[in-house]
């Protein structure tokens, strides 16, 4: 009877010890960011430069919410990335052949290519960016991260063009 009893008691240890690491894992998504990026105008085609901006990381708050702390993270990766034209109305991406993002943090001194597009035509004012594969730990871990990007384009750029950057990610840590 104590034999039943003592294996009774050792099959949910032995089953806890038996399952994948990831199963302890926090896993959540999140908006990294949604940046504002101006595209001034350019009286040629080719490659331009959005200004850069810095937002503020509201890492700290997601991972509290969901039971994990900054110091956890194991990775995370971009998911989602979209460029929307916002003004002036009217204007597409029709122009545009390449869109590269990038982020740094003031540590860094080259930043990072959180995704690109290339081979662009359609005329659509939302462009889907296929996020690169990086693990973005180190970015998110500033309070401050400082977006960029470029767009390549085939024709000349007649006025300011304001677009919103959002980035999405995913989120692997370790519980609390």
């Amino acid at each position: 009877m104590k034999r039943i009893a003592v294996v009774v008691l050792l099959l949910p240890l032995l089953g806890f010890l038996g399952c994948p690491e990831d199963i302890l894992e926090v896993r959540f998504n999140m908006e990294l960011a949604e940046a504002t990026l101006k595209l001034s105008p350019q009286a040629d085609a080719g490659t331009y430069q959005f200004d850069e901006t810095q937002i503020t990381s509201n890492l700290k708050e997601e991972m509290d919410k969901h039971g994990a702390s900054i110091d956890k993270i194991k990775s995370a990766k971009a998911k989602e990335i979209t460029i929307t034209i916002v003004a002036p109305q009217g204007v597409t991406f029709e122009a545009v052949e390449r869109a590269e993002i990038f982020a740094k943090i003031p540590s860094m001194s080259t930043p990072i290519l959180l995704g690109e597009v290339n081979n662009n035509r359609a005329a659509v004012t939302v462009l889907e960016i296929a996020p690169a594969d990086v693990d973005l730990i180190e970015l998110l871990r500033e309070e401050i991260i400082t977006f960029s990007g470029s767009v390549t384009t085939w024709k000349a750029v007649d006025e300011e063009v304001t677009c919103t950057v959002k980035v999405k990610a995913e989120v692997v840590a370790d519980p609390l």
